[in-house]
């Protein structure tokens, strides 16, 4: 097996996430939560990201947010014009959950609560909640490595990511 760069980056994650599982035990709160303390949906697109969280079992004020994705992201997103591309919707829904996930953080203190995130995209549902993308391209690798480092620094409980049906 020849050692590439992103094999090297992945060790290097597993390896300071192992160092900090050692230095501080995993909370059973972080695992498992039957509380639905915040409720959130996200969506992407090509344009963007946006979503809405909302209070459960915790109280939250009302809370909308939306970011424009750059050029150099929108071009290379795959699409009939664009078929060669190098980013799928999924892999922007993806982003969608990591980002939801950070905006919540950076409103309430989410240690050991959980958020349910609904969206409307099966793949990076399913990614989530296997955390295993079924994905080629190393995007949905990263994110969802970023979705765990942000989870054991914020002492989060899991999120619970579900499929709801969009619209066209």
């Amino acid at each position: 097996m020849v050692v590439t760069s992103e094999i090297r980056e992945v060790l290097r994650d597993f390896i300071s996430l192992a160092e900090d599982a050692a230095k501080r035990p995993t909370h059973v709160n972080e695992i498992l939560s039957r509380h639905d303390d915040f409720i959130g949906y996200c969506d992407a697109s090509a344009f963007g990201a946006g979503g809405v969280w909302l209070g459960g079992e915790c109280e939250l004020e009302p809370l909308a947010w939306r970011v424009v994705f750059p050029p150099d992201i929108t071009d290379k997103v795959v699409s009939y014009d664009n078929p060669n591309g190098t980013l799928t919707n999924s892999d922007l829904e993806l982003a969608a959950i990591l980002l939801h996930e950070m905006v919540l953080e950076r409103a309430v203190n989410v240690r050991h609560r959980r958020a349910v995130i609904f969206s409307d995209n099966k793949p990076s549902v399913a990614w989530v909640r296997k955390m295993n993308p079924r994905s080629k391209r190393p995007i949905a690798h990263y994110l969802l490595r970023g979705l765990a480092m942000r989870q054991r620094e914020t002492q989060e409980t899991l999120p619970e990511v579900l499929s709801v049906k969009g619209t066209l």
